[in-house]
């Protein structure tokens, strides 16, 4: 969900335990059942420009569905002014404004960001022990170095590098290479268990250089 432009989406009950929104879009969005740990940096609150809700409108005007005019509905609301943001559970926030979170975690703050990338990663090593749908669905949101596709000089790249989930690949093959059961990363294919190593090793490689520069340091 990075970077989406989200006004008017409908995230009441949604389920967004762990999501990461960094740079999206909120506004008159209604408040989740499950907001946990959503990394939120970069989040704007604010209505949809008249342009875009007019391009929007003409959009759905033009394609008949079960639920349009409700979703007309909700978009005008959504280009509206003085609307109230969603409220969050716990969130990692470089800003002290909107969206309000009942537990805020400061990137600034070294030992705030170690505690939420923590918990995390827990909360997310526990959905993936559920079932292999789930494992799936979160090996899918592993960051990628492939030294073929990564540059971290990038956008892309320094947000990759940037990322809550940075470190996951290693703990996922850990817990799934443990003795204590885990059916949901044990059930999966030889070729997504070949995907969740490849993940590891190159967070493994991407380690390296900054504990060679740590030690050189001492």
């Amino acid at each position: 969900l990075e970077g989406a432009r989200l006004e008017g989406a409908d995230l009441e009950g949604a389920r967004l335990e762990g999501a990461d929104l960094r740079g999206s879009t909120l506004y008159r969005n209604g408040d989740p059942a499950q907001s946990d740990l959503l990394d939120i940096r970069g989040v704007v609150v604010a209505p949809l420009s008249q342009e875009a809700f007019s391009e929007i409108q003409a959009m759905l005007k033009s394609i008949p569905f079960d639920g349009r005019e409700e979703s007309l509905q909700r978009l005008k609301s959504a280009a509206e002014i003085s609307a109230t943001a969603p409220t969050f559970a716990s969130c990692l926030t470089d800003v002290k404004i909107l969206p309000r979170c009942q537990q805020s975690y400061d990137v600034a703050n070294p030992d705030q960001r170690h505690e939420f990338t923590v918990r995390l990663h827990e909360t997310l090593v526990m959905l993936a022990c559920n079932n292999s749908n789930f494992a799936k669905a979160i090996l899918a949101i592993l960051p990628t170095f492939n030294i073929f596709f990564f540059d971290e000089n990038s956008t892309d790249g320094r947000f990759e590098k940037d990322s809550t989930r940075v470190g996951l690949a290693t703990v996922l093959l850990a817990r799934m290479k443990a003795n204590e059961p885990c059916p949901g990363l044990a059930g999966l294919s030889a070729e997504f268990k070949t995907v969740l190593e490849e993940r590891a090793k190159e967070e493994a490689e991407q380690q390296q250089p900054a504990s060679t520069t740590r030690a050189s340091q001492r």
